[in-house]
């Protein structure tokens, strides 16, 4: 979900999870990944998915949230 650019209410609304619950997940994986920043947590989730699930998906993925629709094209 976070490369699917949705922020931490979304995530947590559709986990049916606290925000701040999602808020530590997120400086886990930060912690983890010797990450800085949220920008460069949220471009690495968006490279994993691209990486991983894109070419499954034959060049596009559209994850959906409740009102947003993002998708993801091979570069």
């Amino acid at each position: 979900l976070l490369g699917s650019g949705l922020g931490n209410t979304k995530i947590a609304r559709s986990l049916h999870l606290s925000v701040k619950t999602i808020e530590s997940h997120r400086e886990n994986i930060k912690h983890k990944l010797d990450l800085s920043c949220s920008r460069d947590l949220v471009a690495c989730a968006k490279k994993h998915v691209v990486e991983t699930f894109l070419p499954a998906a034959k060049g596009a993925l559209a994850i959906r949230g409740k009102k947003k629709v993002v998708r993801f094209t091979a570069a």
